[in-house]
């Protein structure tokens, strides 16, 4: 009889003990959530949140003059907003070719932006596909490299759009996608599809051989100005 008094009293204290913590720890939680969330629960924090996120663009580090020095070392005459046009021009061009789920208008790429695209559309698996109000918040040098075959420049978009697939509700997207714009020196060590992209020399045809070469190393006859035509977008990367 005692025994079960006993066991009975136990159980009460702890189920008030479960209740002290369980009470002591919702009041913590609605605490943290008013100071962080201004708000009382936690499916309302998850939505500020939510909605904090298609507000706020994606950030990314910069160390433009330090590259744009460097760039300018070895093409002098290089054109970096025409550079960052061209960036954002095959990201619009992505986007529309996912839309109309027709690749043509990405002829003027390689074939890495191609199969990025057909990726895209191979995943929208044939839903109705829109990217609209977009808008660049920033389009930066983010990246500067070369070697004897190629000089790569890397420009990075921090950018929004209202995107849609199929019957679901458009939502805001914030992006940042990344591109490769690569200057080919070496034709034949590149690849194919660059045997028709670079620098020639007007007079003999011989291709440039040298980053910010200003004559040709077989004739002699001056290059000239470097134009945003030696430049091709090779690569693309949403990250």
């Amino acid at each position: 009889m005692i025994a079960g008094i006993v066991l009975v009293i136990s159980i009460i204290v702890l189920i008030l003990l479960v209740l002290i913590l369980f009470l002591v720890a919702y009041r913590k939680i609605r605490k943290f959530l008013r100071e962080n969330f201004d708000c009382n629960t936690i499916s309302e924090a998850f939505q500020k949140s939510k909605l904090e996120l298609e507000q706020t663009p994606k950030s990314f580090s910069s160390m433009e003059p330090v590259l744009l020095n460097q760039l300018k070392r070895d093409f002098p005459e290089v054109n970096l907003s025409q550079l960052k046009s061209k960036s954002e021009s095959c990201i619009l061009d992505l986007f529309s070719s996912v839309e109309r789920k027709n690749t043509s208008n990405l002829n003027k790429y390689s074939d890495k932006i191609l199969n990025y695209a057909l990726k895209m559309i191979e995943d929208s698996k044939g839903k109705e596909t829109s990217y609209d109000s977009i808008k660049f918040h920033k389009t930066a040098l983010t990246n500067y490299k070369h070697d004897d075959v190629c000089g790569t420049v890397t420009i990075t978009s921090s950018l929004e759009y209202i995107y849609k697939i199929g019957n679901s509700t458009p939502k805001k997207v914030q992006d940042r996608i990344k591109v490769d714009i690569v200057y080919v020196l070496d034709r034949d060590k590149y690849g194919e599809y660059t045997k028709s992209v670079g620098v020639n020399c007007p007079n003999c045809g011989a291709a440039v051989s040298k980053i910010g070469a200003k004559k040709c190393s077989y004739c002699g006859t001056a290059l000239g100005i470097l134009t945003e035509n030696a430049w091709f977008v090779d690569n693309l990367k949403q990250y």
